[in-house]
């Protein structure tokens, strides 16, 4: 799972690896990703985490799972 999260937007529980700050699009930092990790090209999942409410339900998602 990657997830773009939004500044200061909290953080689900979890490790988490900062790959790109707040100023890098969100394509930009997918393209990133992909370069940095190419063997997720295509398998990984995202997620895009904006707002608190936003990390709860992303959260609930995985807990259902």
């Amino acid at each position: 799972m990657l997830a773009l999260i939004g500044k200061g937007v909290r953080f689900p529980p979890g490790q988490w690896l900062l790959v790109a700050d707040g100023t890098v699009e969100p394509w930009i930092a997918e393209e990133l990703v992909h370069d940095l990790f190419p063997a997720l090209r295509g398998m990984a999942s995202f997620a895009l985490l904006l707002t608190d409410f936003d990390v709860f339900e992303f959260e609930r998602a995985r807990e259902s799972a």
